[in-house]
């Protein structure tokens, strides 16, 4: 059962490895998008407990911390990119070993004195019913610049992870003096607005500015050059979700690491 998982683009990973989990261990898994509506919810909720289901995957689009239903709580219940105040099992990305993995990435290419952040967010980072993922991301970025005894160029702040102000935010940073060298963006969407800012400059990627960034949206792998990113593990949380489910029920949360994505757009920084 998920808000909107099933119909967004990141969805076929999630459940195709849900789905390999569950034909594996002879169950049949069953699927349904509440959208948000809590009316059809309760209804989704009793039309799978008259099936007598043997439990509930509980997922969010979002990672984030949810409210889970009571109605569900009486059998087995495992959250796939979610925490929740019950302290039921999770299965969640790890997305502060991912951001420390790719600013340390940029610093074995030589890059220090102007690592760029592009994405802070007060609300996405202060607020876990928002976002888990921009406070771990930022923690793992964090650490990796203070082993390095580094600190971050510039970090602006962005309304929303969307390309526009992605645009918008890398075009501030391209009117300073020194522009950064390289740029670390929370998200793709952020990454594909920064592609353009840096080309309308007369900028290239990865020879004047090297960009990372998080979640291998399957535009990333389209864009010239291909934008290295650490992927989103879709079909291993699906996978652990439903093992965890069947086979048993760790006490902490599952954490499956991002793999990096290792495309062509970061270089060393132009002497």
């Amino acid at each position: 059962m998920s808000d909107i998982v099933a119909t967004t683009r990141f969805a076929g990973g999630l459940i195709r490895g849900a789905l390999d989990a569950a034909r594996e261990r002879d169950h049949v898994l069953l699927i349904t998008e509440t959208q948000g509506d809590a009316a059809f919810e309760r209804y989704a909720i009793e039309a799978m407990l008259d099936r007598q289901v043997d439990g509930v995957i509980y997922a969010a689009m979002a990672t984030r911390r949810l409210t889970v239903p009571p109605a569900i709580l009486g059998g087995p219940v495992v959250l796939l990119n979610a925490t929740s105040p019950d302290h039921l099992p999770s299965v969640l990305p790890d997305d502060e070993l991912a951001g420390r993995a790719i600013t340390e990435v940029l610093l074995k290419q030589g890059h220090r004195d102007r690592i760029a952040l592009l994405g802070r967010n007060r609300l996405k980072e202060r607020d876990p019913e928002v976002s888990l993922a921009a406070e771990a991301r930022l923690r793992g970025i964090r650490q990796a610049l203070s082993t390095a005894g580094a600190d971050l160029y510039a970090e602006p702040s962005c309304r929303e992870w969307l390309p526009e102000h992605g645009y918008t935010t890398m075009r501030s940073l391209l009117g300073r003096p020194d522009h950064p060298t390289a740029v670390i963006c929370m998200n793709d969407r952020l990454a594909f607005g920064a592609y353009q800012a840096i080309a309308d400059a007369g900028l290239t990627i990865p020879t004047d500015i090297s960009v990372v960034s998080f979640d291998d949206d399957p535009i990333a792998t389209w864009l010239r050059p291909g934008l290295f990113t650490a992927a989103l593990p879709h079909e291993q949380m699906g996978q652990r979700a439903v093992e965890i489910l069947l086979d048993g029920q760790p006490s902490e949360p599952c954490v499956v690491p991002m793999p990096l994505r290792r495309r062509k757009s970061i270089a060393p920084p132009a002497r």
